[in-house]
């Protein structure tokens, strides 16, 4: 099974946000919840609807994300964001291999002054999937993991 294949059977998702030495966001909690994923083509449409909470602050607050996996080629796929909706996709970065199971974006994302980066890790069923963010006041750190109902 290949990466595509695999993102396409998640169901849940945990992440861990911690805010560098450098951040002004001190944006430091965790989040979990569910995805729902349909394919179209060679687009995967990755649905992750949850709750985060801040350290500091037990009150949970609801999430939401939809983003496209696009199957490039075998070895390369493309996150982008569809914040404004599936016709106007943000496209965040293309992911390549440098090992069978290890993909790092290829370059990284502008936004505004900030650079977004990723890391992306299969250890069996599980999908690991680290974002980096830097910039004037971001220092930050999200790492997510991916479940399907078999690995949950």
């Amino acid at each position: 099974m290949n990466l595509f294949e695999k993102l396409a059977i998640i169901k849940h998702f945990k992440f861990k946000a911690i805010a560098g030495k450098k951040s002004s966001t001190n944006w430091n909690g965790a989040g979990e919840g569910n995805v729902s994923t349909s394919i179209k083509d060679n687009k995967l449409f990755f649905k992750e609807d949850g709750f985060f909470k801040l350290d500091e602050n037990p009150r949970a607050i609801k999430i939401f994300n939809e983003y496209i996996w696009t199957q490039l080629s075998n070895n390369r796929l493309r996150l982008s964001h569809s914040r404004f909706g599936y016709d106007s996709e943000i496209i965040l970065f293309e992911l390549k291999p440098i090992a069978i199971e290890h993909w790092v974006s290829s370059e990284a994302h502008v936004c505004g002054n900030d650079l977004y980066s990723a890391e992306l890790k299969i250890i069996n069923s599980t999908i690991k999937l680290s974002w980096i963010i830097k910039g004037p006041k971001k220092d930050e750190f999200i790492a997510y993991t991916y479940t399907s109902p078999s690995t949950k």
